[in-house]
């Protein structure tokens, strides 16, 4: 994991926000300033009456500002620019002082962090922040917009710009519970140029410790981030939208980070407070916020309670599989023919015939740790909770993520895999209902028609004599890999997923000398493993705790992995 560490004063009321984030339901709406109707009266007493708890810190601090409001009149005006305060997401920060300068100062500065919501909305856009001495108490605010002002290299993921944005993740988690955040600004969190299309907050990274003697309040926050890092591979990305749009499971790169940075906020001092270049200064600074910059932050949080169907990616599990409801309405992907060629696939069995040899394959990738399994693990990383769960729980947890993504007679399938893997039975599992899905899947039809193409090419580089065509190795990028939203939902995903290896054996041919055009007969055997490693559970286990739960009932409860044989035969056939 990559560290990073921003020292800037700037960041006088940033970090302090970031504890942690939760990702819960709601979708992002316009902003919403008052309509005009609402009486200055009514608006204080929602300003001071909604969203409170029985804290007494929280009713005295309350009562303060009312007497401030009394005199300045500031609420009108501040939820007509912001909106309204969630008392009760309030959290408080003392200023980071070592023991012994508390002892010889008497210090006892505290930060209160209050975040503030527009009526129409479901996402934090400014923040006050109070800083209370004895003697003293100042004001300031954080807008999420104002992110466009603050310094941001397109080159790195760790500047000022990023650190405001993970503040407003941060309030959004504590007042909305939201986790996960589609990055709607392409220059954030840039890394070398490559565009993040997702951030996801993990969890709190603890403080370091520090001896200075600086006014400052530090925090952490680990964070995931999915980068588009198109490979260099010509033609392996593609589609109507340029480059990448098509193949995120090649183009989409995660990586962690962990933020660390120090929030400088005024402590008032006797008139000196307004020290943040977003809070009023002079006498304390001012409890009205600053005029609203306008477009909002740079980014909008993803929900995974959908009140309509989600915009779920393409790829590698890029989507919360909890609280979902399977979309079975959506159908599979067309079938893409090469340029300039058709091909008619046909005569689908599962008795698969004596082969000549063997015409084309995927070469094995050789992963190996997801087939192994033991008592000895190493769980560090691993959802906390789960290593503590029995066997029964875990196995009711990877019964849930099965379920969840998967219907109809693949779920069925799913529930036998699952069986097999409880009672330790290892070796090869086949089944008639999934390889029939996978000879009618998109995903196996587009890699044998690329497959009957550089055969086609091969017939006609060794003089239409298929004797002469040497077997073919399919590239890695071209193997079957059963992702996209269909297969997300509909179980092969969950299911195989990506495959090991692909076998295609040569039963019979015949050509049409004149025409050229052929018939093959095919055995076709796609291997894939029923197992997990470790990189996978950390990668998905935030999506569903059944990922973890698979990877401890292997790792560390030596249940056995196996291997999915999907066989059969067909027929292939230029048009």
């Amino acid at each position: 994991m990559k560290s990073y560490k921003n020292f800037r004063c700037y960041y006088a009321i940033l970090a302090v926000l970031i504890t942690g984030f939760y990702l819960s339901s709601c979708k992002k709406t316009e902003p919403l300033t008052s309509n005009g109707t609402e009486s200055s009266h009514s608006m204080e007493e929602k300003f001071f009456g909604n969203h409170r708890s029985n804290d007494p810190t929280e009713v005295a601090f309350v009562e303060f500002l009312k007497r401030v409001n009394e005199k300045e009149n500031f609420v009108e005006k501040t939820v007509m620019q912001i909106g309204y305060p969630r008392w009760d997401k309030t959290f408080i920060k003392p200023k980071n002082l070592p023991n012994l300068q508390q002892s010889l100062t008497g210090d006892s500065t505290e930060h209160y962090y209050i975040p503030f919501v527009r009526d129409s909305q479901n996402f934090v856009n400014a923040a006050m922040i109070i800083t209370a001495t004895p003697t003293d108490t100042s004001f300031s605010y954080r807008v999420d917009c104002d992110y466009r002002q603050l310094a941001n290299s397109t080159t790195s993921v760790y500047d000022d710009a990023e650190y405001l944005a993970i503040f407003f993740m941060f309030m959004d988690k504590r007042v909305f519970g939201y986790h996960k955040f589609a990055i709607k600004d392409s220059n954030l969190f840039k890394e070398n140029g490559n565009k993040a299309t997702k951030i996801e907050l993990t969890a709190a990274a603890a403080n370091p410790t520090n001896g200075n003697l600086w006014d400052y309040v530090e925090f952490c926050q680990n964070v995931n981030i999915s980068l588009t890092n198109c490979p260099s591979d010509p033609g392996q990305c593609s589609g109507t939208g340029g480059s990448c749009d098509n193949c995120p499971q090649y183009c989409t790169t995660i990586i962690s980070y962990t933020y660390c940075w120090w929030d400088w906020v005024g402590t008032g001092g006797g008139g000196s407070g307004g020290t943040t270049t977003t809070g009023g200064g002079g006498s304390g600074g001012s409890p009205t916020p600053p005029s609203s910059c306008q477009g909002g932050g740079g980014t909008t949080p993803i929900p995974t309670i959908p009140d309509e169907p989600e915009p779920w990616e393409d790829g590698y599990f890029l989507f919360s599989y909890t609280h979902l409801n399977n979309p079975v309405f959506v159908d599979d992907e067309p079938v893409e023919m090469p340029p300039g060629y058709q091909f008619t696939l046909f005569n689908f069995n599962v008795n698969t015939t004596n082969p000549i040899r063997v015409i084309g394959k995927t070469d094995p990738r050789g992963n190996t740790e997801d087939m192994q399994y033991g008592h000895n693990c190493n769980a560090t990383g691993i959802l906390s909770n789960m290593p503590n769960f029995t066997d029964a729980q875990l196995f009711a947890e990877v019964e849930d993520l099965f379920h969840k993504t998967s219907t109809g007679a693949l779920q069925t399938v799913g529930d036998v895999m699952i069986d097999r893997f409880r009672n330790n039975l290892a070796g090869q599992f086949t089944d008639a209902t999934l390889s029939q899905a996978v000879f009618d899947n998109s995903k196996f039809q587009n890699f044998i028609v690329k497959f009957g193409k550089k055969l086609h090419l091969a017939l006609a580089a060794n003089n239409w004599n298929i004797n002469q065509v040497p077997s073919i190795t399919m590239p890695q990028r071209d193997r079957p890999a059963f992702n996209g939203l269909h297969n997300q939902f509909h179980g092969l995903q969950i299911l195989v997923n990506d495959t090991e290896e692909t076998i295609i054996e040569l039963t019979n041919f015949s050509i049409n000398t004149t025409t050229h055009k052929w018939t093959a007969d095919l055995n076709i055997t796609i291997k894939d493993h029923f197992g997990l490693d470790k990189n996978d559970a950390l990668t998905y286990q935030n999506y569903h705790a059944g990922f973890a739960a698979w990877w401890i009932l292997q790792h560390c409860r030596g249940y056995k992995p196996f291997e999915t044989k999907i066989s059969f035969k067909m027929q292939l056939q230029t048009q």
